[in-house]
């Protein structure tokens, strides 16, 4: 199970890629549920992942079904990272995962560093 001490490390490396990275990122977040539950997100993208951004959660942590519902009920993606790959800011791990996950956002909101998708892909 993961520690508060590794959540605010996560939170950390987020901020810090937020800044690095030029992206937006809203750490932590408080997602809340249609019934008014509030679950606590390491971050939300909101360019990231799907048209109306995603949530990151930790793996193996006591809310992750909880995080699914809610931003199944909200239209977000989700996803959950591993806390000692995410605890620090390492460029090219978080390049690769944002990548990976997708850019949605406006385009004056795409980091330069992010190359536009080509036709074929």
């Amino acid at each position: 199970m993961n520690t508060e001490e590794e959540r605010k490390k996560v939170c950390d490396a987020w901020r810090v890629a937020a800044s690095a990275l030029s992206i937006r990122v809203e750490v932590p977040h408080l997602l809340k549920t249609l019934d008014g539950e509030e679950v606590l997100c390491v971050a939300h993208l909101p360019d990231f992942g799907g048209p109306s951004g995603m949530v990151i959660g930790l793996t193996t942590y006591k809310n992750d079904k909880a995080v699914i519902s809610a931003a199944k009920s909200r239209g977000l993606y989700w996803r959950f990272i591993n806390p000692k790959v995410y605890e620090r800011y390492d460029e090219e791990v978080f390049k690769e995962a944002l990548a990976d996950w997708g850019f949605f956002g406006k385009e004056d909101h795409r980091p330069g560093w992010l190359q536009e998708p080509t036709k074929s892909e």
